[in-house]
């Protein structure tokens, strides 16, 4: 009866433990919170410059209006999760400044900005000869729009939420779920199979009882 009772109790804790773990397979993972900085050094210009930067979740944050007055620039705007298309551009640069543009702390671009209109510009389009610009590679990188005045951030696929993911991984998660649900009813099937022994081992001490 003891030995039942631990067999039982043994299967029991497995089957908690492979529960809780799979779990941790189908649950959908969790986007990264974005964080894009921008420092500017050395600013001059002959009426204000701009800088902005949006997403899908966020609307338009910008510096607001960097006049002749202000020597350096520095701050931190959350804008969303990965795969939020997440853009930015110079809403005006009328001079020229020291730029460097970070993703949750990665320098993505830094370079000296040059410019002298009052339009939209991309920034890389304002900077000849960039010190940093990250357009590969792990974690934050950029791709430009050519028919567009702005620049994109884009993150690698392990930092991008389940929904960018390709089709095959909701098949290997259907197939690991499959694989779960007949592990639990061989589970299942085996504490049957137990439950039985045990009804046969009680018979069997009654009739040496009446015996």
């Amino acid at each position: 009866m003891l030995l039942v009772r631990q067999l039982l109790l043994k299967r029991i804790l497995l089957i908690l433990f492979l529960s809780a773990g799979s779990s941790l397979f189908l649950l959908p993972r969790q986007a990264a919170a974005v964080q894009v900085t921008l420092i500017l050094r050395n600013i001059t210009t002959d009426n204000f410059n701009e800088w902005k930067v949006e997403s899908d979740l966020k609307c338009t944050q910008c510096t607001g209006k960097i006049r002749r007055d202000t020597e350096a620039f520095e701050q931190t705007w959350y804008v969303g999760h990965a795969g939020d298309n997440i853009r930015f551009w110079w809403g005006r640069l009328s001079g020229e400044a020291d730029a460097t543009v970070l993703v949750n702390n990665v320098v993505v671009f830094s370079g000296h900005c040059l410019h002298g209109g009052s339009c939209k510009a991309r920034m890389i389009d304002t900077c000849a000869y960039p010190s940093v610009y990250k357009t590969g590679g792990p974690g934050p990188y950029l791709i430009e729009s050519p028919d567009r005045s702005l620049t994109y951030v884009h993150f690698a696929t392990s930092m991008l939420p389940r929904r960018f993911y390709s089709r095959g991984g909701a098949s290997d998660r259907r197939g690991v779920s499959g694989s779960l649900i007949a592990l639990g009813v061989e589970q299942r099937g085996s504490a049957a199979s137990l439950e039985s022994l045990k009804g046969k081992t009680n018979a069997k001490v009654s009739a040496n009882t009446v015996m």
